[in-house]
């Protein structure tokens, strides 16, 4: 029996179906602030280990929590519930959980977890508490009254939940990770991960598994063919997007965050190095504390200390901007980062530049973005820009506007400019979820037992369902029956006609898509789509 004080756990959502590629796990990334609070609870004097659950079952298709369980005495396990793709997997987790560990205190973490604190403590007797927002203090507050034996925790900072009679509990948010905090911390100490070396090796972007073909063709075949480290800059974001739950009035209401906070380029080199021991090709970054041009001295700095410190070109990178990248970032990510894989990723979201400045919390020119990809292909950085479509503001026609953009960045670059389009889904805290009416859409979505209810369903998965509809955005109305599910069938009709996530000319990615299903049928298949 391993004797721990927290047992951290990660559930992908395990049930998802995309043409294209079958049946498929998704969220197989953690948190980046998971391996963050395991050090915490180390450092702190609490025993902690990470169960990655996708991870088990990459690993052994037979694996069940069940097993895993009856060898772990832990008197808190906490889960992550970052994601509304989780819903439904995590919270039948917790019900396994307390099948088997009934004793157990069992918390959720994670921007989902903190919209809906209240909610879940109310209404699923599985979770007896949630941390909202920043979760390094409270959760060690929480694992050492646990370990103490009491159950008395009126006084844990960010705690709702349930008291002796059955009440619900809201302590409040007074917890707040700030720069000196996250400097502490050590969010790479990947042996706080049980089977670590399979997610070092095997997790990748663009985050899926496919379950037909085993971890080894997953990294191969599916994912982009580098050990991607996922690194820890800082937190919070200066912008208001209007899909976006991380965006700088989610993050308010959510964790009480009201600035930005940046981690010294010394603990983010610390974390480089610790990676790159442990076998990581590349840096994943996606934190942008500064997304305007004139004002990107964060990264600029932290590219010299890595030159200074001899990783020039000894790493690869691929980031994403929130705005544009300006010249001299550009000039020091080439000069820094491996040339066989730098890559850099930005989202103008939309061809038309109104819809950009309805929805995007910084806005930039089509010109401005020509500028900035004519700089980086020079420089040698494969660039990602990526679109959307059924965003607030936008209709049939003004998505041809995004058409004619894709295909002249196409005509002007070729294949040195990746170009992809998505939809994006409704996540809950985001400024359209809080106020639909004030963006111009409708969502079914509200409560957490709609997410729930929603990522229920056999098949559903990030690329099929959306949980919104824009009622104008097609000249012919929508299903009154069902407009939700009209609007997205329509809309995934939209991007197979002219957008295509597995070819960069539609038709050809149409072909493909047949032939890959037609093999995919005649193959032997794994039908054993999650871990019972």
């Amino acid at each position: 029996m391993v004797q721990l004080d927290c047992l951290l756990v990660h559930t992908p959502k395990f049930d998802n179906y995309y043409k294209p590629i079958g049946h498929f796990t998704w969220v197989n990334y953690m948190p980046v602030g998971m391996l963050g609070l395991a050090d915490h609870l180390e450092t702190g004097g609490c025993r902690a280990r990470i169960l990655h659950q996708g991870v088990e079952w990459m690993n052994d298709r037979s694996w069940r929590l069940e097993d895993t369980l009856a060898t772990v005495d832990a008197p808190l396990v906490a889960l992550s519930l970052h994601w509304h793709q989780q819903a439904y997997d995590v919270i039948e987790t917790c019900r396994r959980i307390r099948a088997v560990r009934p004793q157990a205190y069992i918390a959720l973490g994670g921007f989902t977890a903190s919209f809906f604190h209240d909610e879940l403590v109310r209404d699923y007797d599985c979770v007896d508490g949630v941390i909202c927002g920043d979760a390094e203090v409270p959760l060690l507050e929480l694992t050492l009254r646990l370990k103490a034996g009491t159950r008395e925790l009126g006084d844990v900072p960010n705690l709702t939940w349930r008291n002796a009679r059955g009440e619900v509990v809201q302590n409040g948010v007074s917890y707040c990770g700030t720069a000196e905090m996250l400097d502490r911390l050590c969010f790479s100490n990947m042996e706080l991960l049980c089977n670590y070396r399979a997610y070092v090796d095997y997790v990748t972007f663009p985050f899926v598994v496919v379950k037909h073909i085993s971890k080894e063709s997953n990294f191969r075949r599916v994912g982009i063919g580098r050990k991607l480290f996922p690194l820890t800059l800082g937190r919070g974001c200066p912008l208001n997007c209007t899909w976006c739950a991380g965006s700088f009035e989610s993050q308010k209401k959510i964790s009480c965050r009201d600035r930005v906070a940046r981690r010294s380029h010394d603990a983010v080199l610390a974390d480089v190095r610790r990676a790159i021991d442990y076998g990581y090709e590349a840096m994943y970054s996606v934190f942008d504390p500064t997304p305007q041009p004139q004002g990107q001295d964060y990264f600029v700095e932290l590219f010299r200390r890595l030159r200074e410190e001899g990783l020039a070109k000894k790493v690869g990178w691929m980031h994403e901007a929130t705005g544009l990248a300006c010249g001299e970032f550009i000039d020091a990510f080439a000069e820094t980062v491996a040339e066989d894989f730098r890559v850099l990723a930005v989202s103008p979201e939309s061809g038309n530049e109104e819809v950009r400045r309805r929805n995007k919390g910084y806005f930039y020119s089509n010109d401005q973005l020509h500028e900035m990809l004519d700089h980086a292909v020079r420089r040698g950085i494969q660039a990602e820009v990526f679109f959307s479509c059924g965003i607030p503001g936008e209709n049939e026609e003004s998505l041809r506007d995004t058409i004619r953009l894709r295909d002249e960045i196409q005509r002007r670059h070729g294949r040195k400019v990746r170009v992809r389009t998505m939809s994006i889904e409704m996540e809950p805290g985001a400024p359209w979820h809080v106020e639909p009416e004030k963006h111009g859409i409708v969502t079914s979505l509200k409560a957490f037992r709609d997410f729930y209810t929603a990522h229920s369903r056999s098949g559903a998965s990030s690329y099929t369902g959306l949980g919104y509809y824009v009622p104008d955005y097609f000249k012919a109305p929508l299903d009154a029956g069902d407009p939700e599910a009209d609007f997205a069938r329509r809309l995934q009709q939209l991007k197979c006609k002219h957008f295509c996530l597995i070819h960069p000319r539609p038709f050809w990615g149409r072909m493909l898509c047949r032939t890959l299903r037609t093999v995919r049928l005649l193959a032997r298949r794994d039908r054993r789509h999650s871990p019972d």
